[in-house]
């Protein structure tokens, strides 16, 4: 397990841009101030370490604050690849899974849906894995306010 002092030794951080760059040549193949790391199949920066990987967005947390994070680091904005310190909160698994990307449907809102039968907009959402029913709407608009009123009053943190 590497230090906070041992890490500040190798890598440089900067909170304003997110980029860690090498002070030291880790290898052959690496030059001093150029950018660790590389993107992985999930669109995380690692960075190899004393044979192991870890995500740009843990090591910046461990950079700054000198401890680990305890469970999740959330990208603010969804970037993977964005760790700019201010884009960067500590969350728990539920806080992580409500900032991922939803998967729009064809209103372009997530809970949002056409009843047939009344002809109406019908607006939902999941907290804790339990759906809250949020009604039906004759205007899709009256519907989205609905939904975001809930996001804001379930989901902000």
């Amino acid at each position: 397990m590497i230090t906070q002092s041992k890490l500040k030794e190798i890598l440089d951080y900067d909170i304003d841009t997110g980029v860690f760059t090498w002070k030291v040549s880790a290898s052959s193949s690496v030059s001093v101030g150029s950018i660790a790391g590389a993107i992985d199949n999930k669109g995380y920066r690692r960075i190899g370490l004393n044979r192991t990987y870890k995500r740009a967005h843990r090591l910046a947390w461990f950079y700054v604050y000198g401890e680990w994070p305890k469970s999740q680091i959330d990208h603010i904005n969804r970037n993977r690849d964005d760790n700019m310190l201010s884009n960067l909160r500590a969350a728990n698994d539920q806080q992580n899974c409500r900032n991922r990307s939803p998967k729009i449907n064809k209103f372009g809102v997530i809970g949002l849906s056409w009843c047939k039968r009344s002809k109406r907009f019908f607006a939902r959402i999941t907290i804790d894995r339990k759906t809250e029913y949020l009604g039906y709407f004759s205007d899709m608009f009256e519907a989205i306010c609905a939904r975001k009123s809930a996001e804001n009053k379930y989901f902000n943190f």
